[in-house]
């Protein structure tokens, strides 16, 4: 589960076309990008939380119009309501669009069924246990989540106590249409039904139970600096202003994740950070070509030996145990077509993911021709997936690391031509070295196709970020049977990490040793 959570949070970012940032300690989105607590990957119990979290932020980024949630986020007591009834249609929704989401809700709802007794015992404000009840008792009413049936109980025998029994059947019949409604317009004019019976003393069995404010909020007016529920020492008001290290799950807007995952002490250098579908802003294409041009001799012979590896792959051969007597005279003038059976080597399919590191340390400039690391690094890039391109059965691809508005950004993808986004390959140094990040992309872009070989040819001059997180995706890249070649510019950090690791101690002999690797793999007899 820990070597899955990257891959999955990048499917989500792809398949909604958001970013999902995995850092701090809040569950949060707003429409554009969603972000996900800090995890502690190796406990399955919180990978599985967090897979929750990021299922529920991605139903409101489907499903929520946040046109409506910005026009109601001044009036905390109406938008908390709202809240709570919109939670429960989007997670029906996604439950029945997306298989398998569902066991996950539930997973997360149930993780805070601990505090529920601890959160009774205290005196709350009135309106925290009706929404606390409401968000229950539609965990259970609309998506079945047997786990939830004890605590709603508990909170409707608080709400009954509370309401008299004209007014708690309506409450009943309202908010037993919201799973079901078919826009969040809807769920606020609900809502406002709702809000119109709550601000009616007359609902309640002490009169005395609400201040004037709190009864005027509720109904969607703006009493904010008036109302005890926004004062109230109450959970919901912690979770929604961000004061408190816990949280009950009834206030999804911006929830904490508790246990090992808030006591965990990692450096925010293991956050995996911003992750989407970035492409690489475009620089100046002639300082590529210019670059590139002494590197060309070493494009063209990659080139000529992919080719010519590829055709003795695909030539075709005979072979075979049994001879063909009826052409035993071939066998004089130097044909080999003497065997009963022909057999050809097909399916041959290679994947070539390039990432090249260009952290702020990649502005050093070699000593002799005064070239910054980042140009080097660049050009061999470029020649790398130039000399690929157009070998059929090869598909090559280039990421950098870190981007500028992610930890990676995209520069070549294996369905576009190299000469047409050129000025991708023009990047400057800048930021950290999330290496974890970008690997994590190119693992889930290898498993979105059949390849018979994966190779990541990794150009780096540093420590990784996270060297934790770093060292999973390589356990994980080595389970996927992926061969991960490591290069290291003047830097021996990455021999304990990688199994293939050659530091090149000169700048300037960068493309060489890169090149180097390349021949030897093309060499390699095996199975591709």
């Amino acid at each position: 589960m820990k070597n899955a959570m990257p891959i999955i949070v990048a499917n989500y970012a792809k398949a909604f076309n958001i970013k999902v940032r995995m850092q701090g300690s809040y569950a949060y989105t707003d429409g554009r990008e969603i972000v996900i607590p800090r995890l502690n990957l190796t406990d399955d119990r919180i990978a599985r939380l967090a897979y929750g979290y990021l299922a529920h932020e991605a139903a409101h980024v489907r499903y929520t119009d946040f046109k409506i949630v910005k026009s109601i986020r001044g009036n905390f007591t109406f938008f908390s309501l709202f809240n709570v009834l919109e939670d429960a249609r989007i997670e029906r929704l996604i439950g029945r669009e997306f298989i398998g989401v569902w066991e996950n809700l539930e997973f997360l709802r149930s993780s805070f069924d601990e505090h529920l007794s601890e959160f009774l015992n205290k005196h709350k404000h009135p309106f925290t246990l009706i929404f606390s009840f409401i968000s229950y008792y539609l965990c259970v009413k609309s998506q079945g989540f047997a786990s939830q049936r004890k605590n709603t109980l508990l909170l409707f025998k608080e709400v009954k106590a509370l309401l008299r029994v004209k007014a708690f059947c309506k409450l009943i019949f309202l908010i037993k249409k919201a799973p079901y409604l078919k826009s969040s317009s809807a769920v606020l004019k609900l809502c406002e039904e709702i809000g119109e019976l709550l601000s009616l003393k007359d609902s309640y069995k002490n009169t005395k139970a609400l201040s004037q404010s709190d009864l005027q909020a509720i109904n969607g007016k703006d009493f904010l600096k008036e109302s005890r529920f926004l004062r109230d020492d109450n959970l919901f008001a912690k979770v929604c202003l961000n004061k408190t290290g816990k949280a009950y799950v009834g206030a999804d807007k911006s929830v904490l994740l508790n246990y090992e995952a808030v006591k965990d002490n990692g450096s925010s250098r293991d956050d995996l950070g911003v992750v989407g579908p970035c492409v690489c802003k475009n620089g100046n294409p002639q300082a590529v070509l210019a670059a590139a041009r002494d590197l060309y001799p070493l494009k063209r012979a990659l080139m000529l030996s992919a080719r010519a590896f590829i055709d003795r792959k695909r030539s075709g051969r005979q072979s075979h145990t049994y001879l063909d007597t009826k052409h035993l005279s071939r066998l004089f003038m130097f044909d080999d077509r003497l065997f009963l059976k022909k057999e050809i080597e097909e399916d041959f399919s290679t994947y070539i993911h390039v990432l090249v590191d260009v952290s702020g340390s990649m502005m050093i400039k070699e000593k002799s021709k005064g070239r910054m690391r980042s140009e080097i690094a660049c050009s061999c890039a470029y020649c790398l997936a130039k000399a690929l391109e157009g070998i059929d059965g090869i598909f090559c691809e280039v990421t950098f690391f870190p981007g500028f508005t992610s930890e990676y950004e995209i520069a070549l993808k294996h369905n576009e031509k190299v000469s047409s986004v050129i000025a991708r390959f023009d990047q400057k140094p800048r930021g950290s070295t999330p290496l974890a990040q970008a690997l994590w992309y190119a693992l889930g872009r290898q498993k979105e196709f059949s390849f018979k070989r994966s190779i990541f040819i990794v150009i780096t001059d540093g420590v990784p970020d996270s060297v934790a997180q770093t060292v999973r995706a390589l356990e994980f890249a080595k389970e996927l049977s992926c061969e991960v070649y490591g290069f290291g510019i003047e830097s021996t950090a990455g021999c304990d990490l990688f199994t293939s690791f050659t530091v090149v101690n000169d700048i300037g002999e960068l493309p060489k040793a890169v090149f180097n690797t390349l021949y030897m793999i093309f060499k390699k007899r095996r199975n591709i």
